[in-house]
């Protein structure tokens, strides 16, 4: 687990891992732009910081995207 607090935690939630060992997750923890934590409220939530955004989504599903943009 990263010694820095996090940036931004979302927890509460059902995250889609695509990770076939561990298929959900309920919280993610991201630092510069990093998944740091993906697993329970309490993992992610030990990584709190004073600047750290947290966002409840309140039981909501969360399916990863990719943003790249691929120009041709």
């Amino acid at each position: 687990m990263p010694d820095a607090p996090a940036d931004l935690i979302l927890y509460n939630g059902r995250l889609h891992t695509v990770d076939r060992k561990k298929p959900q997750a309920s919280a993610v923890a991201i630092k510069d732009g990093r998944f740091v934590v993906v697993g329970s409220d309490a993992q992610a939530m030990a990584l709190q910081g004073p600047g750290t955004q947290i966002i409840d989504l309140h039981g909501r599903t969360v399916i990863p995207a990719s943003t790249t943009r691929t120009c041709t």
